[in-house]
C-alpha cells in the first residue's frame, strides 16, 4: 500500500486491524505526523509480543528498545530493518516517517507557547470540563493553544475565568450537594446555555407591562401541547423580547430550566426538556418566566431552576417557592383549582378523575396531573405518548 511518500508493507490478511490502524495514522500524517515508534509499539500491542521478547528478537537490550518505543533513541536503520524482518513494516518508511515527525516538532518558542496554553487549559478545567465544551464546538483541535482558541471564541472563555467562574457560581441557584448537582457540570451546562444566545437578537422588545399576555399565550399553547410546541413557544417569546432555548443537560447536571439577561434588555430562557413531558416543561417554563416577570432574574444576577423533588429540604429558598406559585397560578388558576375533585388515596383514581376535570376544562391532564403529583407526593401515573412534548424537543426557527 502507499499512502503519500510512504509505502508499508504488511501482512493484511493475517493482521486486518492493525492495517486499517496504520492506514488512519498515516492517512493522516500530513496534518498529525505520528511517530513510527507509536505504531510499533502498537503493532507488538496487537500481535501479544511483549518488548522484552521482541527486544530479544533484534539483538537489543530491553532498555535500549523501551528507550526507542519511547523516543528518547533514533531509529537507526539497523533497528528499522529489524522491524521490518519481524513485524512487516517497510523500514524505508520508518526512516522517512520518523524525519517527517521531526520536522513538524515545533520550535522552543512554540513548545513554551503550547505548555503555558496547556496550564492555562488545565486551571480552567478545574471549573468546566473542558473536554465536553470542545466536543460541543464541533471543533478539531490538535493542540492547547486551539483549543483555548475555541473556548475563546465560542464560549467566551478568557483567561480571567476563575473570576467569570465565581460569578456564574453566586449567580446561580444551588439546593444541595446532592446527584445531579455537581457544580462544575453545571457550570460547563450554563457556559453552553448562554453560548447559544451569542449574538442573537429578538425581534420584538422586551417589556414587564407585557406579563398578563406572554403568561397567557404560552399558558394556551402549552395546553394544547400541538404541532411543533417548541418552535410556537419560541416565536411567541421573540415577539415579546424573551429569547427561547432548548439545550440538552450534561451528566450530573440536573438542571431543567435557567433564566438570564444575555444583554442589560434581553432576557433569556433555557430549558433540558430532560424528561420529554409536556407537564415538566409547561412548570419550567413558567417558573422561568416567574423569575423574570418578578425580576428575581435581572441583568446582574441569573437564576437557575434544578428539580429537587427529591431532595426534602426544611427550609426552601423564598425566591423559589414564588416563581414555583407564580408557575402554578398561571398555568391553572387558584379559581379552576377550587373546582377540582378530593384527592383519593388511589393513583388510578386520581388519574381517572383529574383526566376527566381536566378535559371539562380543556387543559391538559398531563399538566393537571404533574400539579397534583407534586402537591401529594404520588408519581405512580400510567403515561401514554400525549405527554410527550408535541413536535420534539428541538427548537425550529424559520
Amino acid at each position: 500500500m502507499e499512502v503519500g511518500n510512504i509505502c508499508i508493507i504488511f501482512v493484511f490478511g493475517k493482521y486486518p486491524l492493525i492495517g486499517y490502524l496504520i492506514k488512519q495514522i498515516m492517512d493522516n500524517i500530513s496534518l498529525n505526523p505520528t511517530h513510527p515508534a507509536d505504531i510499533i509499539r502498537e503493532v507488538l500491542r496487537e500481535r501479544g509480543i511483549s518488548q522484552r521478547e521482541f527486544a530479544k528478537l533484534a539483538n537489543l537490550r530491553p532498555t535500549h528498545l523501551n528507550d526507542i518505543l519511547n523516543k528518547r533513541r533514533r531509529i537507526t536503520e539497523e533497528f528499522a530493518l529489524e522491524v521490518q524482518k519481524w513485524l512487516g513494516l517497510s523500514a524505508r518508511s520508518i526512516i522517512e516517517q520518523q524525519a517527517v515527525f521531526r520536522l513538524n516538532q515545533p520550535s522552543s518558542d512554540e513548545k513554551q507557547k503550547e505548555e503555558r496554553a496547556s496550564s492555562e487549559l488545565d486551571s480552567i478545567d478545574q471549573f468546566v470540563n473542558i473536554k465536553l465544551l470542545i466536543k460541543a464546538s464541533g471543533k478539531k483541535c490538535r493542540t492547547a493553544i486551539e483549543q483555548l482558541d475555541v473556548l475563546k471564541t465560542t464560549f467566551d472563555i478568557g483567561t480571567d475565568f476563575r473570576n467569570e467562574y465565581e460569578t456564574i457560581a453566586s449567580g446561580c441557584f444551588r439546593k444541595s450537594a446532592k446527584n445531579g448537582l455537581d457544580e462544575r457540570m453545571i457550570a460547563t451546562w450554563i457556559i453552553l446555555a448562554k453560548s447559544s444566545f451569542l449574538n442573537a437578537c429578538p425581534s420584538g422588545l422586551f417589556d414587564y407591562s407585557s406579563r398578563k399576555e406572554v403568561c397567557e399565550k404560552i399558558r394556551m399553547i402549552l395546553h394544547r401541547n400541538e404541532g411543533k410546541l417548541m418552535a410556537d413557544i419560541t416565536h411567541i417569546l421573540d415577539s415579546y423580547g424573551i429569547l427561547f432555548k432548548h439545550v440538552e443537560k450534561v451528566d450530573r447536571a440536573s438542571i431543567d430550566g435557567f433564566s438570564f439577561f444575555c444583554n442589560p434588555s434581553t432576557p433569556c430562557i433555557v430549558v433540558t426538556c430532560r424528561y420529554d413531558r409536556i407537564d415538566n416543561l409547561a412548570f419550567t417554563i413558567m417558573h422561568e418566566l416567574g423569575h423574570i416577570y418578578l425580576k428575581h432574574t435581572t441583568p446582574n444576577r441569573a437564576r437557575i431552576n434544578i428539580d429537587t423533588r427529591s431532595i426534602n429540604d426544611e427550609v426552601e429558598d423564598r425566591i423559589e417557592k414564588l416563581a414555583d406559585e407564580f408557575a402554578s397560578d398561571n398555568l391553572i388558576s387558584s379559581s379552576s383549582w377550587n373546582s377540582a375533585p378530593p384527592v383519593p388515596l388511589n393513583p388510578y383514581q386520581i388519574q381517572k378523575l383529574y383526566s376527566e376535570w381536566a378535559d371539562k376544562l380543556h387543559f391538559n391532564k398531563w399538566i393537571v396531573l404533574g400539579h397534583v403529583s407534586h402537591i401529594t407526593g404520588m408519581y405512580k401515573f400510567k403515561s401514554d405518548n400525549t405527554r410527550k412534548i408535541s413536535g420534539g424537543k428541538e427548537v425550529y426557527m424559520n
